[in-house]
């Protein structure tokens, strides 16, 4: 009896932890929005309206765990890596593509900058973007 809980004990553990390796290396777009500890009201339009665009056009993706938005302030010690791995020098939203837990390619969408003043335009690159993105990964799925 003891020999067969054991058994159980270490198949559940095994199973348990290739369940949160496979969780982890899952593919996705990742939309960053980086923003240092100054934030302007044009900085907090950008994310808004990053947020806003990615959620009205892709919701079922981001509840499927295929979007995930995340917000990263570049100046804790934590983050600063990303300012060199991604080469930006202000606030920025990266599109980065995750396939079995390594990023593929990334892109700085760099005319948000550009574009905030017309919400319009503005959701609409955020939307063509992350698209490419996702059509990127639909076809490594095939």
């Amino acid at each position: 009896m003891k020999k067969a809980f054991s058994f159980f004990l270490v198949l559940f553990v095994c199973l348990s932890f290739n369940a949160y390796g496979q969780e982890q290396l899952s593919d996705k777009v990742i939309v960053y929005y980086f923003h240092g500890n100054f934030r302007c009201p044009t900085c907090v339009t950008i994310e808004r309206q990053t947020k806003e665009s990615i959620l009205e056009n892709f919701k079922p993706e981001v509840d499927g765990g295929k979007i995930e938005i995340k917000t990263v302030n570049y100046d804790m010690k934590e983050n600063k890596h990303f300012v060199k791995d991604y080469g930006f020098f202000t606030q920025s939203v990266v599109l980065s593509l995750i396939q079995g837990g390594r990023e593929m390619t990334f892109n700085n969408l760099e005319d948000v900058w550009q574009l905030v003043r017309n919400k319009d335009k503005f959701g609409e690159y955020v939307r063509s973007e992350t698209q490419k993105y996702l059509d990127m990964l639909a076809q490594e799925e095939k």
